[in-house]
């Protein structure tokens, strides 16, 4: 029988192969038997993936009924119309799962007093100082373990103490500051970063990151203070005496701010008048203050460029890079005052002008020496609103208070000589300041003509 594909034979007998065999008919399926009718037909089965596990069915997840504040909160932010609150402001908790409705009362707070934040950074200071202790103990135990690995090799005391002073370090940062987070500060120009270069003004080009911690948490700074609403105090009833005396005692207030003012101007610690104090010459009294403040703090590399400047300006800009106050800056003021008003005594003649009213020193840049408040502010007669200390304003005080009355005999036009005794240094004077001018002015037409 011929094949009937004659290409695939020929190939086949080429390479000795057998001629195709032709392709034989399937079978025919045999015909299903017909159902009776008066049998229904069967419904196919459903898959097994598709029939329903009761098992399997997911529940519905509960909402836990809230046992405190911190869970009343997380279940609130999935239903915030089921759980409310009342008008004291405590946490209400409806009925749930057969458990009756309740209150969840929330403590009363108050800013922590004085006397309980001393008591907590006089624990913190001993925490420190025992941890200081057990540093220094480690290390002495560390150097005796390096000199015996180098001499026998055997170092898992080394790695020991190394992991320890390790942790003694970590410990001693978190009781110093528990709070420490980064601050970006973005194109700076070089003089914030570079003390002696206040004239600089190009920007840097990049991000700074400061480290800025605080000492004590926010859960240091307040107290709980029970379930109780605290009563406000009943006003206390003054006697009429005690109201005419307040009537006749009102405090008076002397507030003084720039140099330029005509009648309390010579208080102003932007003044320029030279004098000197601890062997050095100051040109002002914010000068010498700064001056004795860095010498205090250990920064001597510092008081050059702060002594060759007489703007205020740049000597706050100077003042400002260095952080840190003396242990009594007002006792510092007052010191220096006393060697002012001892060479110049038209400032001792201003200072009895005032009577007793209150010195107040209205600088809202400066918290320390001002009160942090500006002249035009309303509150700057309140002394509960004030933002400083106002250690300028004290320290005029008790000058004043310190002053010998005048006598008849005394005569009020002398001058104690400006300047008094030698200095080792000095700040720009007024005279070298205009000698300088000139040499510049000299110079320039020099080179014009």
């Amino acid at each position: 029988m011929a094949s009937p594909n004659p290409v695939l034979d020929a190939l086949g007998a080429a390479f000795g192969g057998a001629p195709t065999p032709k392709a034989q008919k399937a079978p025919a399926p045999a015909p299903e038997p017909e159902a009776p009718d008066d049998e229904p037909l069967a419904q196919p089965e459903a898959p097994a993936t598709q029939q329903e596990d009761p098992k399997k069915k997911k529940k519905e997840r509960q909402i836990p009924i809230p046992k405190d504040s911190a869970s009343f909160f997380r279940v609130r932010a999935k239903n915030l119309k089921m759980f409310q609150f009342t008008k004291d402001g405590d946490l209400q908790v409806p009925e749930m799962r057969g458990e009756p409705a309740k209150v969840i009362q929330i403590p009363y707070y108050r800013p922590a007093t004085a006397e309980e934040t001393l008591e907590d950074e006089q624990k913190a200071m001993e925490a420190i100082q025992e941890v200081e202790r057990e540093f220094d103990e480690t290390y002495k135990l560390l150097k005796g373990a390096i000199a015996e690995w180098r001499s026998t090799g055997f170092s898992a005391d080394v790695i020991k103490y190394q992991n320890d002073l390790q942790r003694l370090d970590s410990q001693r940062t978190q009781l110093r500051s528990p709070l420490r987070w980064t601050k970006i500060f973005k194109n700076l120009s070089v003089n914030k970063i570079l003390l002696s270069e206040f004239y600089e003004q190009r920007k840097l080009g990049y991000y700074v990151q400061a480290l800025k911690t605080r000492t004590q948490t926010f859960e240091q700074s307040i107290r709980a203070d029970g379930f109780t609403k605290p009563q406000p105090a009943p006003p206390q009833e003054a006697s009429d005496a005690e109201e005419s005396d307040a009537e006749v005692k009102e405090e008076e207030f002397v507030i003084f701010s720039s140099p330029t003012d005509p009648e309390h101007g010579s208080l102003s610690p932007y003044t320029m008048v030279e004098f000197i104090h601890n062997s050095t010459k100051y040109n002002c009294v914010l000068q010498a203050y700064e001056g004795e403040r860095l010498s205090m703090l250990g920064r001597q590399d510092v008081r050059p460029t702060l002594l060759k400047s007489r703007s205020v300006a740049q000597m706050r800009v100077i003042g400002s890079r260095v952080v840190g106050q003396p242990e009594n800056p007002r006792e510092v003021m007052i010191a220096i005052l006393k060697s002012l008003i001892s060479q110049h005594s038209r400032f001792a003649e201003d200072l009895r002008a005032t009577g007793t009213a209150t010195l107040v020193f209205a600088e809202p840049k400066d918290g320390v020496l001002g009160v942090g408040m500006g002249v035009a502010d309303e509150q700057i007669t309140e002394k509960t609103a004030w933002k400083g200390t106002n250690f300028l304003g004290q320290a005029w005080t008790a000058i004043r208070a310190s002053l010998p009355p005048i006598t008849e005999e005394d005569d009020a036009d002398a001058e104690v000589p400006a300047q008094t005794g030698g200095y080792t240094e000095h700040g720009k004077s007024l005279k070298e300041a205009k000698e300088q001018r000139a040499n510049v002015l000299k110079g320039f037409y020099r080179r014009k003509f």
